[in-house]
């Protein structure tokens, strides 16, 4: 009864230890789609310092007008008090933008992560230039540093200047020479997703585009201080840049949750004849067949109900 017993508890932890590992589902824990304000002081975003930049809510867009002041300038649009818990895991940070005009093809928008206020020089800046290529840095005390050097996954830098790789044609579909405002007037999703303690990836228009490794993220991470409030979410305006910025979304995990979908009622149809079967080819071998987490989860439960009634019994035995 003993080996019986024993037999039974190491299949039921080899079973249990097949069980697919469910990766939580991502949760949005800030957004803004611009379409319920009507005015920028409604949003409660935080302007930094001296920042003659305008802002103004445009057809359900934030317009960001920067073209004439000269300088960067910066708005927190969420704070420490929400992001300190966030960084900690996975998490993701998306929006749209559209650039209008510019002052030369190196201007941009961005969305910063990791930005400490207190020091207004320190952040991780994914900064995407109007000409179709762009940056991604972190910035520390002044200095940057690039996150993605060598490239990763087959991609190469976002900064890079073959054509075919950049942002301009890969993901937009637009052509670039470096030279040209490629993506005026051109609507793009942004997509940051921040894998602890693995890495970093970089989406626009769902295009994988760059990337880092566990030491990147290493990096990415080296400035944030959820203690000291160096976690906050900021936008910068690049100087002499003009464009909205649409849908931005904070999620706890990786990915943005879609919506649920309206539902309504569908139409009675006829029921549809029955169709035979379709054949299908078996298994070749033992390793084509899967078995699904349900299945392992119904042998679990059995074994564990064989287990009870032989410790019933061997209760009663004794």
């Amino acid at each position: 009864m003993k080996k019986l017993l024993a037999a039974c508890a190491a299949a039921l932890v080899s079973l249990t230890a097949l069980l697919p590992a469910a990766a939580a589902d991502p949760r949005i824990v800030y957004e803004e789609t611009f379409d319920t304000v009507t005015d920028f002081d409604q949003l409660g975003w935080e302007k930094i310092g001296t920042n003659a930049t305008s802002y103004t809510i445009e057809d359900g867009k934030l317009l960001i007008d920067n073209l004439a002041t000269g300088k960067d300038t910066y708005v927190v649009m969420v704070p420490d008090s929400l992001m300190r818990a966030v960084i900690a895991d996975d998490y993701t940070v998306q929006y749209d933008l559209t650039y209008l005009d510019a002052g030369d093809a190196a201007r941009y928008l961005a969305v910063l992560l990791n930005y400490d206020r207190a020091k207004g020089n320190t952040y991780n800046s994914l900064h995407i230039r109007i000409k179709g290529a762009g940056d991604w840095q972190t910035r520390r005390d002044g200095t940057w540093m690039t996150l993605d050097t060598g490239g990763v996954d087959g991609r190469q830098p976002i900064a890079t200047s073959t054509a075919s790789q950049t942002i301009a044609e890969l993901a937009v579909g637009v052509p670039f020479d470096g030279k040209s405002y490629a993506l005026k007037d051109q609507t793009f999703t942004v997509r940051q997703e921040i894998h602890v303690g693995e890495g970093i990836k970089i989406y626009v228009n769902d295009v994988f585009i760059t990337g880092t490794t566990a030491d990147g993220w290493q990096n990415f991470m080296s400035i944030a201080d959820p203690t000291t409030g160096a976690s906050e979410i900021a936008l910068k305006a690049g100087s002499t840049i003009k464009g909205y910025l649409d849908n931005f979304v904070v999620a706890a995990g990786i990915g943005i949750p879609e919506p649920a979908p309206e539902t309504t009622a569908a139409p009675e149809t006829a029921a549809p004849a029955e169709e035979a079967p379709a054949e299908t080819e078996a298994p070749t071998k033992m390793s084509d067949i899967t078995v699904g987490a349900p299945v392992y989860a119904i042998a679990v439960l059995i074994l564990a109900t064989l287990a009870a009634v032989l410790v019933k019994r061997q209760g009663k035995r004794d």
